[in-house]
């Protein structure tokens, strides 16, 4: 209950709006050759996406976006709870990964996670910067970086709008058994070794939306 109330309060506080396009002028920008190109624009299709804050802290934000002037933003909504490679995720999981974003984003990789050698860390070229739970459903917004330690990642932002990849979550986790879902279910998220990776194939099920 506390924890929920942590988050309720930094939404609070920090609460940002990403506002869909509308398809006037300001939506137009010439291209080498002088005419006009209209930008791409994908409505959402997760209600939420509007009130999913950042909750990392603002001095850690300002640093990441001071060079970027157009943000991009993918948000994710997952369904509560689910079992994925063999163990169940519910509000607990969800309530303990989204509050360490308080403390500071969760990087990831667009080459996925790196299963040669786990002791290694893989290149940051997005970031887990919010997120938030309602009801049986828990939300998260990523923030693609224009230029990560992987290179430019136009690509990468057209391959998420066309429905080519996916995110992977990683997390060292508590577990307990649930004994009414015969399954070893994570109930808190350790504050070490958090990530969300893009992969061919997503480890959890979620929705996207740009």
């Amino acid at each position: 209950m506390e924890v929920q109330k942590k988050l309720n309060h930094s939404q609070e506080l920090r609460k940002t709006i990403q506002k869909t396009l509308k398809p006037d002028s300001k939506n137009l920008k010439r291209n080498k050759a002088g005419n006009y190109e209209r930008k791409l624009n994908f409505k959402s299709s997760i209600s939420e996406v509007d009130n999913i804050p950042t909750l990392c802290p603002n001095e850690i934000m300002d640093e990441w976006l001071k060079d970027d002037p157009e943000p991009f933003y993918v948000y994710q909504e997952f369904d509560l709870p689910q079992l994925s490679n063999g163990y169940l995720y519910g509000h607990k999981f969800f309530t303990s990964f989204i509050t360490h974003l308080l403390d500071s984003p969760a990087p990831g990789s667009r080459i996925g996670h790196n299963m040669i050698d786990p002791g290694k860390t893989p290149n940051t070229d997005l970031l887990l910067v919010g997120g938030k739970i309602k009801g049986n459903k828990a939300y998260f917004k990523n923030y693609i970086l224009p230029i990560g330690e992987s290179g430019s990642n136009e690509i990468l932002k057209k391959s998420l709008k066309s429905g080519m990849a996916s995110f992977s979550l990683v997390a060292y986790t508590k577990d307990e058994w649930n004994e009414n879902q015969q399954a070893w279910e994570c109930i808190e998220s350790l504050d070490v070794g958090r990530r969300n990776d893009i992969v061919e194939a997503p480890g959890m099920k979620s929705q996207l939306s740009m």
